[in-house]
């Protein structure tokens, strides 16, 4: 957690964000639980955040940790917390504390991710973790050039309000191993004195607690009945949407096809018998011929444990410098899948124009309890694999195979193998 100054006010960054809760803790015992639970016995801070939207969960708890010395952070806030963004934003911001520092700050649907307010010494350490942030979320992040322009931007966003101060309590952070603080006995003296000038109309006030109560049991019981309607009308959010992150059928080509093309066919008196492309590296499986050499085996390999007449070995692949976006990537949601019988004959009709041998199988849907609801996914994953390729059909251009798998929505491509002839293998994921 570190301390900085805009509009002349101290502000905390760097805490750590709990998942959204439909209740505050009120009990300091219970807030050093979920401290130690989140980090540490070092993170003795805590601000709680009330997102400006409605939704279903009361807010955030983030844990911080003072150093021991609670005076230079008794009249900080949580900027996180009092920044005036979208609900969705991605931004770093140069700061000077006086050393230089990064922080990056996200909020996803208006709550902030674990590592969604995080401080770093360098600036290759922020950029690497809003460019995490950035495939996560599919926000495009906003960025500051330098100490001057970060703060100024956010002193315009970061005002606070009377009723932000007093009444909302906005981003104000507690000790928790302070049992009263000085405002805490300011505020109850206030209320000491609301209660004595208010002692005459007890009796309507018991009536208004009352009904308060009720409504917040009913507000809870919403909440509940809010929760397992969204689990059952969009369970694609509780299930992992893994082919928006893969790469696309052109760029694993691309990653794979130079490599295999540049592969000797013989090494050493040994036969390359297979080789497969994940896209990540390649493994190569050696057959040994008569009079091969077991002393210099071919590409550096080792001897099979359990056969000696074969060899394996693997060569690493460089990422590729650009990726190709995938229409049906990060930002789009399931309903760019086609459904299962459509996936079914695209791929068939690939085979078909490219005299390949097909193989489809797909799995049932996935399922899984959270809550005791029975959540389904809305997808079947499909296994295919496109056997009996030609050599001609090997290339990277347009109009060749990887173009038209690439044209399938939820296709992934998991390898590229050669044993003598050509296939290709992946996941293809489709709608119920």
């Amino acid at each position: 957690m570190q301390r900085i100054i805009l509009n002349n006010r101290p502000w905390a960054i760097g805490l750590l964000w709990t998942p959204p809760l439909h209740h505050f803790a009120v009990n300091r015992k219970v807030l050093l639980e979920h401290a130690l639970e989140h980090g540490g016995p070092e993170l003795d801070v805590m601000a709680r955040y009330h997102p400006t939207h409605v939704g279903t969960p009361k807010g955030q708890e983030g844990f911080g940790a003072s150093g021991g010395i609670w005076k230079d952070w008794r009249k900080a806030r949580s900027l996180a917390a009092c920044l005036d963004v979208p609900a969705s934003f991605l931004g770093v911001f140069p700061l000077v504390t006086p050393e230089p520092i990064w922080w990056v700050h996200c909020r996803m649907d208006g709550f902030f991710p674990k590592k969604g307010d995080q401080v770093f010494g360098s600036e290759a350490a922020a950029l690497e973790a809003c460019a995490l942030l950035e495939r996560v979320s599919g926000i495009a992040p906003v960025r500051l050039d330098s100490a001057e322009a970060g703060a100024a931007w956010l002193s315009e966003r970061c005002r606070l309000s009377t009723a932000d101060l007093w009444v909302r309590d906005r981003g104000r952070l507690l000790n928790l191993h302070q049992t009263f603080s000085g405002t805490a006995l300011l505020r109850a003296a206030v209320v000491l004195g609301v209660t004595v000038c208010i002692a005459g109309t007890a009796i309507g006030l018991n009536h208004h607690i009352r009904r308060a109560e009720y409504e917040a049991a009913r507000q809870a019981q919403l909440a509940k009945i809010q929760r397992q309607k969204d689990l059952r009308e969009r369970p694609e959010n509780f299930f992992d949407m893994a082919w928006q992150t893969a790469p696309s059928a052109t760029d694993t080509a691309r990653q794979c096809l130079p490599a295999l093309m540049d592969l000797p066919l013989a090494s050493n008196g040994w036969d390359l018998g297979k080789v497969v492309c994940s896209g990540r590296e390649l493994a190569l499986e050696w057959r040994h011929e008569a009079g091969g050499d077991f002393i210099h085996l071919p590409d550096n390999g080792r001897l099979d444990a359990k056969n000696s007449k074969l060899a394996h070995s693997t060569r690493p692949l460089p990422p590729l410098a650009q990726r190709a976006k995938r229409p049906d990537g990060p930002g789009t949601d399931h309903n760019m899948l086609v459904r299962q019988d459509a996936a079914s004959g695209l791929l068939s009709q690939i085979a078909q124009d490219t005299g390949t041998k097909l193989e489809l199988r797909f799995a049932a849907q996935a399922r899984k309890t959270i809550d005791k609801v029975a959540v389904t996914a809305p997808w079947h994953v499909g296994s295919w694999s496109l056997g009996e390729v030609p050599d001609l059909l090997m290339g990277e251009g347009e109009g060749g195979l990887f173009a038209m798998l690439a044209e399938v929505p939820g296709l992934t491509i998991e390898s590229i193998d050669y044993d003598g002839s050509w296939s290709v293998k992946g996941k293809i994921y489709a709608v119920h």
